[in-house]
């Protein structure tokens, strides 16, 4: 697994991409509920997302973004505790 902190895509691609969890306490959990929402200054979009056991992932399609700069906010519920990751995404255009 790729660990990341900010996100660097060419235009054109569709990746998925997985944000895992890990019990420091070594104790079982369960995702209950995740999001991913992206912004640009405002709210854009959801993207579905899967849950696994202690990992969610997405496919982000950059097709479906005209500018270049995002901000992703992950959320995941695991019982009564909710969990935020904000990750900077950067979209460059390709030219052939």
């Amino acid at each position: 697994m790729e660990v990341l902190h900010n996100m660097k895509f060419l235009r054109g691609e569709i990746r998925n991409v997985e944000f895992e969890v890990i019990s420091c306490e070594n104790v079982d959990f369960n995702i209950s509920t995740a999001s991913v929402e992206v912004y640009r200054d405002k709210f854009v979009k959801t993207i579905p997302c899967v849950i696994n056991q202690h990992s969610i992932s997405f496919s982000f399609d950059t097709n479906d973004f005209n500018d270049k700069y995002y901000t992703i906010i992950v959320t995941i519920s695991i019982g009564t505790e909710i969990i935020k990751r904000k990750r900077d995404v950067e979209i460059e255009d390709v030219w052939v």
